[in-house]
């Protein structure tokens, strides 16, 4: 689809429309304390009474997550939250420590010790493979990726592969903290070549990593009757209109979807 809107810029009401087929006023998910209902139907929960295993392996401990209602419909649900910064995100004294930690380094808490221990895309195509060739069934499954999230920090070759700036990962940090969450400083602008450097090394590693997961259901005889669906929650905004990140608007760089 080539003019795919989101219903929402950010992850959490979006992910609930994405499965639920409703609008977030309708689904009831539009603020970060709110939980998806089981009382909707849902993707999951359609296809499993139809004869499907259902799973969902998502890197996004935080909010497409246990704790905001999405395993209903999912037999199988891996939100990572046994990784360091899932557990971190949990326990208020950590996050205390953290946020002082982080005034003698470069980037905001979740940064310096927190979302990026989310599971990668390759650990998450792993597990999602183990779990689809464990069984014999019609499957399921959703895939959530982090890679391209704030602070974007692909592994190696990936983040030095469109730069050779030494001290990139410690400017993405920065860039997470002093443009993405809070009022952009003014020295965004300048910031922006570097940081969509960074991006297109996490857009290549993804790339790679979803190459590998097709290659091994093809090897393992199931691609051909396996439907493919790529979409996202949300865009990204990298200064324009004076924006960066997401969330905060609803232009389309922040809605129009693949």
């Amino acid at each position: 689809f080539e003019n795919a809107i989101a219903p929402t810029s950010w992850t959490l009401p979006s992910h609930a429309s994405i499965l639920t087929g409703l609008y977030p006023h309708e689904n009831q998910v539009e603020t970060d304390k709110d939980i998806l209902s089981g009382s909707f139907p849902n993707l999951g929960d359609t296809l499993r009474k139809r004869g499907y295993r259902t799973a969902a392996f998502s890197a996004n401990y935080f909010l497409f997550c246990r704790a905001h209602g999405f395993t209903h419909g999912f037999a199988h649900f891996e939100g990572y939250e046994q990784s360091i910064g899932g557990i971190l995100s949990e326990v208020p004294l950590s996050q205390f420590i953290l946020t002082k930690l982080s005034q003698f380094t470069t980037g905001e808490p979740d940064a310096f010790f927190g979302v990026k221990n989310a599971a990668s895309a390759e650990k998450v195509d792993e597990d999602a493979m183990g779990w689809i060739e464990r069984g014999h069934r019609p499957f399921f499954v959703v895939l959530n990726y982090f890679d391209l999230h704030e602070p974007v920090l692909p592994p190696e070759p990936y983040l030095h592969m469109y730069t050779s700036d030494t001290k990139a990962r410690n400017q993405s940090l920065y860039f997470q903290e002093e443009c993405s969450w809070s009022k952009a400083d003014p020295s965004c602008d300048s910031e922006v070549p570097q940081l969509l450097s960074i991006y297109d090394g996490s857009m290549r590693y993804v790339d790679d990593s979803i190459q590998h997961l097709l290659t091994q259901l093809k090897e393992d005889g199931l691609l051909d009757n396996t439907i493919v669906v790529f979409t996202s929650d949300h865009g990204q905004e990298f200064g324009d209109h004076g924006i960066y990140g997401h969330g905060k608007s609803l232009y389309r760089q922040v809605i129009h979807v693949p």
